[in-house]
């Protein structure tokens, strides 16, 4: 006579059938945001809103993808050393687009000495973000030749930068 086997105690996480819905759309999402984030940071006339916004919106998808490589590791589907090293990698390319350029201080444009006002024009001219365009203009006009030298080639490479 065979007896009945009892309820299991714990639910079997292995013997249900998931669907890859979810970890491919977190791998999209995640990749997106990625590929919209370093395009913010490497082209110059996107440096609006989008662009600044581009970095949080990597690190609310790559949070997602971090609750569920953990849950994942919590019910003992997934390796901890290789969900520890993703979300690791991930908030290491968040770091490091966090990461800005310096801009040059508008006080340096004004700066009673010449050579300093050249190099700052000169800083203004690889510029991205579009901060020293006035600046440079007002230095078209400057008393020494050699501002308004660097003030002009940096206005034409800023053109050169600019989109058409």
């Amino acid at each position: 006579m065979e007896l009945a086997k009892p309820p299991r105690a714990t639910k079997d996480l292995g013997e249900q059938r998931r669907s890859p819905a979810l970890p491919i759309a977190l791998y999209v999402l995640l990749t997106i945001s990625a590929g919209l984030a370093l395009y913010g940071q490497s082209t110059p006339h996107f440096s609006g809103t989008l662009g600044k916004v581009a970095p949080w919106v990597f690190l609310a998808f790559a949070c997602g993808f971090a609750v569920y490589r953990i849950a994942l590791v919590i019910a003992r589907r997934y390796s901890p050393f290789k969900a520890f090293g993703q979300i690791s990698v991930a908030a290491l390319f968040f770091m490091l687009l966090l990461q800005h350029r310096p801009r040059v201080p508008e006080n340096l444009l004004r700066h009673p000495d010449a050579s300093v006002r050249e190099a700052a024009a000169t800083l203004c001219g690889y510029e991205d973000r579009g901060l020293c365009a006035r600046d440079l203009q007002v230095l078209l006009e400057d008393p020494s030749m050699r501002v308004r030298v660097a003030a002009a080639r940096a206005l034409e490479r800023r053109k050169v930068k600019s989109p058409p």
